[in-house]
């Protein structure tokens, strides 16, 4: 959408008017810079070209429209101009050519940028209608609006979707906590259960003997029994300090992987106010936007 239009043609006539109606029909704000200039006869050539270096060194002009009348042979002659055709060729700025009637052909219609059929065609072509412009914005405003919710539910979906595969490191901690304790438990009942037993069969071995009373051979069963007590017990307790030797080596990898255990090393999260987003980069925020800070101890 160029901001300002220049339009070299003759300050007088038909073509300047019609171009001055449409241009203000259509957006009624831009802006149109007039480079007057004879559009026949021996001087027309240069009269164009020296409009359109002024153009260029104006330097407010989006687009030039070269624009005039239909007219016999002869009176399009100056648009046929090689030093014209150079110059149109070479412009910085880009250039339509609207020159006569739809029939009429020059050589400035073959280097512009653009040919236009008519002179009024040319101001069409370089300027949209206001409303549809405006309705061609509302439609990329909803398009926009609507791909930015669509986005936001989708990622908001994604972190109700990640937050659900994560426990809190500290709810495991005390579930292992627990699970420990459980253990200790019953591998205490366990000892004092299998202890007993065995007590109870030695009662049952020593009566038995007694009653037999073979000396020799009660002496070896005690020594027996008194050695595989032994082993029971030292394989309940090996058994007992391997897994809370797992369990605490388990337990302090969690701790280790704890968002806590992070910031006690000396980190922070950043989250924006109020919506809470996790601030990652300084360009993610804007001057004078508020943070909170959460350390190890305190926020």
């Amino acid at each position: 959408m160029p901001r300002c239009i220049g339009v070299v043609t003759s300050p007088t006539g038909a073509v300047i008017r019609d171009i001055l109606n449409i241009t203000r029909r259509r957006f009624p704000s831009v802006n149109i810079l007039i480079a007057p200039a004879r559009v026949q006869g021996m001087e027309a050539a240069g009269e164009i070209i020296s409009a359109l270096r002024n153009l260029h060194a104006n330097g407010r002009a989006d687009v030039i429209i070269i624009a005039r009348g239909g007219g016999s042979l002869e009176d399009l002659a100056p648009f046929n101009d090689e030093a014209l055709a150079r110059e149109i060729f070479g412009s910085a700025i880009p250039v339509v050519s609207a020159i006569g009637h739809e029939t009429d052909f020059t050589i400035c219609d073959f280097v512009a940028d653009l040919r236009a059929p008519t002179p009024s065609a040319a101001a069409e072509l370089v300027v949209p209608r206001k409303t549809e412009l405006l309705e061609t914005l509302s439609n990329l405003q909803r398009r926009l609006a609507a791909a930015q919710r669509r986005h936001l539910a989708d990622q908001k979906d994604r972190v109700a979707s990640l937050k659900s595969r994560f426990r809190d490191p500290r709810r495991l901690l005390a579930d292992y906590s627990i699970h420990l304790d459980d253990l200790r438990e019953r591998i205490q009942r366990a000892i004092t259960q299998h202890t007993q037993t065995l007590k109870s069969r030695l009662g049952h071995l020593t009566m038995g003997l007694q009653n037999q009373n073979p000396q020799t051979h009660v002496r070896e069963r005690r020594i027996f029994l008194g050695s595989l007590e032994k082993d029971i017990v030292n394989y309940w307790y090996r058994y007992f300090r391997d897994r809370e030797a797992r369990l605490n080596k388990s337990a302090a990898l969690l701790s280790s992987l704890s968002p806590l255990a992070v910031l006690q090393r000396g980190y922070s999260i950043t989250r924006r106010v109020p919506d809470g987003k996790i601030i990652r980069q300084a360009g993610e925020l804007t001057l004078d936007e508020r943070v909170r800070i959460q350390l190890a101890e305190g926020i």
